[in-house]
């Protein structure tokens, strides 16, 4: 009896050590496939607030927290040095400039010379094509080749209203081409050209959007154009007529594939006796671009790297409140044109008031996530408010 009892023992001892060696690996098999699942078993109570709600960000229900809040690592590229974004803080320094680029397969970016000894950070996008960020160390400019003036001004071509709309206000875009990279500026006034609104960014297809415009009026306006040089293009002066809706149709302001003017890559160049920068970039494709320095101002890099986690007590690399609250938003929802849809990454003028629930980035700016909900919201489009008049209303309380 004691014989067998020592056999069942033994037995069982077998068995147990066999359970064991087995439930390891099916142990490590159940581990989350998917990294937002560990996101999860912290933030149960944001997510079941979020999954609570009428109208839920896709990404979100599917636990995929990472494709919106953490950096992933780069390779190597041959343009540029590799970054490697889970080191830590790594990206918290870094002042991502306010360019709105514009889908193109040519960009032009002018730089200040203070600048010098910095290094840019570049992310690149475009359709089912994202290279890792990139990094430019500028040198000095005087050890750069010169981009000589070439004196006569840009060339203006096929000026005309691409689209007005009419909701609380009307807004008007126009839109012209010019054979050289020059910026966007329109003078416009009911009377006389008593007001201007100007694009900085250097593009060869030029859009400006007027808002705030009164209903059933006609306008004067003039497109000017200027080169990196300080040439000036001007129109003549024409008019609009706002008592009309024009909604354009197409793909805005992407440029369609062309053959490119330079080798495909980055080419640095001194304008010419400036104190300039010209940074070029052609690509196999057209693009946009995220630029960003790490020679930021001081108080701007204090609030970004205030709200950002980094990767301390090995948390992953979170992304800048840009990346999150701007440049995801548009990488998805690239049929939503930004000059039709509120003006994000700006400051609100210094009177209005913003409501609490209108969230804003850590220095101040307008985001898309000052009017939608990031995770889920009662309201359709995940708005903040019940509809889109009461989300005007609330910071634009005079219309």
């Amino acid at each position: 009896m004691m014989k067998g009892s020592k056999i069942l023992k033994a037995a069982v001892q077998i068995l147990a050590i066999a359970f064991f060696a087995l439930a390891a690996p099916m142990a490590a098999s159940a581990a989350p496939s998917n990294p937002g699942e560990s996101c999860v078993s912290c933030h149960q109570a944001l997510v079941d607030k979020g999954r609570g709600q009428r109208y839920v960000h896709a990404p979100f229900l599917e636990n995929n927290c990472t494709a919106c809040h953490i950096e992933g690592a780069a390779v190597s590229s041959a343009n540029a040095e590799a970054v490697d974004n889970t080191d830590a803080g790594s990206e918290d320094n870094v002042r991502w400039l306010e360019l709105p680029f514009h889908q193109a397969q040519e960009h032009w970016i002018q730089l200040d010379e203070e600048l010098s000894g910095s290094t840019l950070w570049v992310k690149t996008k475009g359709s089912g094509y994202r290279p890792p960020i990139e990094k430019i160390s500028l040198p000095p400019l005087s050890s750069l080749p010169r981009l000589n003036n070439d004196l006569p001004p840009p060339q203006l071509s096929e000026i005309e209203v691409a689209d007005i709309r009419k909701a609380m206000t009307v807004s008007v875009t126009l839109s012209w081409k010019t054979d050289e990279f020059s910026d966007s500026e329109v003078h416009f006034g009911r009377e006389e050209l008593n007001s201007s609104k100007r694009a900085p960014t250097l593009t060869r297809k030029h859009e400006v959007t007027l808002v705030g415009l009164d209903p059933g009026k006609t306008y004067q306006y003039q497109v000017v154009s200027r080169d990196v040089h300080g040439n000036i293009a001007r129109s003549a002066i024409l008019e609009f007529d706002t008592r009309r809706n024009l909604i354009a149709s197409g793909s805005g302001n992407a440029d369609l594939p062309q053959t490119p003017q330079t080798e495909p890559g980055w080419h640095l160049y001194r304008i010419g006796e400036s104190s300039s920068y010209l940074l070029a970039y052609t690509a196999q494709q057209p693009v946009t671009l995220d630029i960003g320095t790490t020679a930021p101002s001081p108080s701007l890099l204090a609030e970004e790297t205030a709200s950002s986690s980094g990767s301390t007590n090995g948390h992953p690399t979170l992304k800048t409140s840009h990346d999150t609250n701007i440049s995801i938003c548009r990488d998805c929802h690239q049929e939503i044109r930004e000059t039709y849809s509120h003006p994000v990454n700006v400051l609100p003028p210094a009177d209005m008031e913003i409501p609490q629930e209108y969230e804003l980035m850590p220095d101040g700016r307008i985001s898309c996530m000052s009017c939608h909900s990031a995770h889920g919201s009662a309201f359709r489009y995940r708005l903040v408010k019940s509809g889109k008049a009461d989300l005007c209303r609330g910071c634009h309380r005079n219309y």
